[in-house]
């Protein structure tokens, strides 16, 4: 496995993969921003999250708070020795006026926006869904 390190917006996710690529390109199609590759590393994700604990707040499991320390801690990281070394993630820019196939469910729809949305109020995912139950309760 492979730890990644990807800034989205004001966040930066400290995740892991076998394949850097295939997830990029999830997370890609998961979340309306647009997404840098700030390193892969080989350090175990509970570490480098436990470690990036110490340079800035976490927003929501894997989810950090961006800033110049927790990347410069990330570009001091050494760089991975695995197949993917060198790996850098180059999205193909859609052109003007052109759709993007995706085999997607609308379930996988509603739960990516329901994940994202929790991700822009800093809450757990759960925290949302119990937060509409109860509002949904509350009106009924």
């Amino acid at each position: 496995m492979i730890t990644y390190f990807v800034q989205m917006g004001d966040s930066v996710k400290i995740g892991t993969t076998n394949n850097p690529k295939h997830r990029l390109m999830q997370l890609k199609v998961s979340f309306p921003y647009d997404l840098t590759l700030l390193g892969l590393a080989d350090l175990p994700e509970k570490e480098a999250q436990r470690l990036a604990a110490t340079f800035t707040k976490r927003r929501n499991g894997e989810w950090f708070e961006y800033n110049s320390e927790l990347i410069t801690w990330i570009k001091s990281l050494p760089a991975t020795t695995s197949k993917w070394a060198g790996f850098e993630f180059r999205p193909i820019p859609k052109m003007k006026g052109e759709s993007v196939r995706v085999n997607i469910s609308i379930d996988q729809v509603i739960l990516r926006a329901g994940q994202k949305l929790a991700l822009d109020q800093g809450i757990s995912f759960s925290a949302l869904i119990s937060q509409l139950v109860r509002e949904n309760q509350a009106k009924g």
